[in-house]
Order: structure tokens, then C-alpha cells, then sequence
């Protein structure tokens, strides 16, 4: 069976004029200038693809403070490094001057390293605004019985035990700041594949976790997005051939990576909140799906739901 043969599956809204880079209504030196201005952001998964590029778009739309994470503090550190270069050589004036970066080693499997990571940001900056959490973890594919037990429960670890920490320790922070929590997901958790059943259900799973964030939070002000990057060949997708082939065999387009982090800046600047609780990707024009809002709200849509005749 072929990697592909449960894309088609898959019903994407026709209506939604689709993106492959960076387009004017996302653009964080056009028409996102300054819509993290004042905001602190924590990003997992940020030492490298697109963690990195979207740690670099929110410090170029104005970020005050910026908190990284993921396993391999020397990554961190570069790209902390390449922003300030860029910092001090931008002539369009859109960092923040007072732009300030920590970075933690943390596997957002572990309780103890994600508490500890939040409690430690917390009190550098006093407040957490915006929560991206881009840590994941993709095996190669394989069908059920195949599949190595250990690796395909450490996906759950990381993608959902992983979401689980990171929301656990900093809803109560995002409360006080009504602040905004993504859940990064996948077009994966959409399709019924052959060999996937590790990740795309790690991700369907994923879906339905940002959709109960808003369910419990919404009141208090908070809210939540699963997020679709797009298809983009990181270290992660390149660990599963059928996903390369995907890509390079044409069946899909690949993206930028750009597209996602500046389409993460704007998801979170407020102009998309009645989108909280649902599924988004970086690929939809978002002034397409703003056109859309009443049809989307009205028939509950870009939700898990179960589908009956």
C-alpha cells in the first residue's frame, strides 16, 4: 500500500485559498509590525526548524521576552545568538530594544523539567502570554503488529504527555494574562494511513486536547489552537520515508518554513480568537477563514467529530 493512499480521504475545506510562504496577511514585517509587542512567548521544540524559525519571527514582530526549550541547550543558545546579530544589524527598528531570551534544556516528557523550566521563566519575566508547543516526535512507519511497543508508546510520551506538561504548568499563568496556548497537530491526525497509527493518532489526539483547553479555560480568558504547520521537510518529517516521499514524490507541496511561524504570530495576536478550541493550518489564507466565521460557528466545524449518516 502506498503512503499516500489515505490522503484523499480527507475532506479540506474547498473554499479556503491555500499558502505555500509567507503571504501579506501574515507577514510580520508588513502587516503583523508589531503584534507581539510587550508579549513574553515560550516555545518548545526551539533549538532548531520550526521552533527556530518561529522564535525568530515573534523577536522580528516585536517580542519583550522570548523563553526556549527543547533537549539540546547549545541549539538554543545559537539561535539566541543569530537573533541579537539580527537585532543589532535590522534597520527596520521592529525588535524590542529590551528583547530579553532565556533558554532551558527541557524534554517536555518530564514533569519535574517542564515544571521547573515554566517556575524558572516565570520568575525572570512575571508574566507568560503566549505558549507554543512545537516539541514532538515522529518514528518510521510501520503497521500495528510491526511496530516496535516502546517506540510507539515513546510518540505518546512526547506528543501527549509532552502537550499534557506543558499546558498543566502554564494555563495557570495564561489565565492571569488571558493569554493564548497552541498545540502543534498535523494534517496527520486528519488521515487514516497506512503505518502511521503512532503519530497520526498522537495527533488526532492532540486535536481534541486543545479543543478540552477551551472547553475548561475559555471562561477564564484563555485560549487554544491545534495547529497544522504545513508540510515542511524538518529533521522530524525526514524520519519516516513515506513522509519524505509524500513530499519529494509530489503528492503534496512543501512549505516554507516561515509560513507556519509568521501564520503562529497572527493566530496569536487576537484577530483569530473565535477560532479557539479548533483545528488550523498554516496553508488556509486566514482572511479566507475569517470570511467563513458564521458557517464555522454555526456547524461547529474544524472539530474531532465523529461522522454519521
Amino acid at each position: 500500500m502506498a503512503p499516500y493512499d489515505g490522503w484523499k480521504e480527507t475532506v479540506f475545506p474547498p473554499t479556503f485559498k491555500e499558502h505555500h510562504d509567507v503571504y501579506p496577511g501574515i507577514d510580520v514585517r508588513g502587516a503583523l509590525k508589531g503584534a507581539a509587542k510587550g508579549k513574553v512567548i515560550l516555545i518548545t521544540g526551539a533549538s532548531r526548524g520550526i521552533g527556530a524559525e518561529t522564535v525568530k519571527a515573534f523577536a522580528r514582530a516585536g517580542a519583550l521576552g522570548l523563553i526556549l526549550a527543547s533537549r539540546t541547550l547549545p541549539a538554543l543558545q545559537q539561535i539566541k545568538k543569530e537573533i541579537f546579530e539580527e537585532l543589532q544589524s535590522d534597520p527596520s527598528g521592529q525588535y524590542d530594544p529590551n528583547l530579553r531570551i532565556e533558554t532551558y534544556t527541557t524534554d517536555v516528557s518530564s514533569v519535574s523539567q517542564v515544571r521547573s523550566m515554566v517556575d524558572q521563566a516565570f520568575e525572570v519575566f512575571g508574566r507568560l502570554d503566549i505558549v507554543i508547543n512545537n516539541a514532538g516526535y515522529m518514528s518510521s512507519w510501520a503497521p500495528i503488529a510491526d511496530h516496535d511497543p516502546e517506540t510507539w508508546w515513546y510518540t505518546y510520551e512526547v506528543n501527549i504527555r509532552g502537550a499534557f506538561n506543558v499546558a498543566h504548568y502554564t494555563l495557570p499563568k495564561l489565565v492571569e494574562s488571558k493569554g493564548h496556548i497552541v498545540l502543534l497537530s498535523s494534517t496527520g491526525a486528519q488521515l487514516r494511513v497506512y503505518g502511521s497509527s503512532a503519530y497520526a493518532s498522537s495527533k488526532h489526539t492532540t486535536n481534541r486536547l486543545a479543543e478540552l483547553v477551551t472547553l475548561e479555560y475559555a471562561e477564564k480568558g484563555v485560549k487554544s489552537f491545534a495547529f497544522h504547520p504545513g508540510a515542511i521537510l524538518t529533521d522530524l518529517a525526514r524520519s519516516a520515508s513515506e513522509v519524505v516521499e509524500l513530499v519529494e514524490g509530489g503528492h503534496v507541496v512543501e512549505d516554507t518554513l516561515a509560513l507556519p511561524a509568521n501564520a503562529l504570530v497572527r493566530l496569536t495576536s487576537g484577530t483569530e480568537d473565535w477560532l479557539s478550541g479548533r483545528y488550523i493550518a498554516a496553508n488556509w489564507d486566514l482572511d479566507d477563514v475569517n470570511g467563513m466565521k458564521d458557517k464555522i460557528l454555526s456547524e461547529e466545524l474544524l472539530i474531532n467529530k465523529l461522522a454519521v449518516v
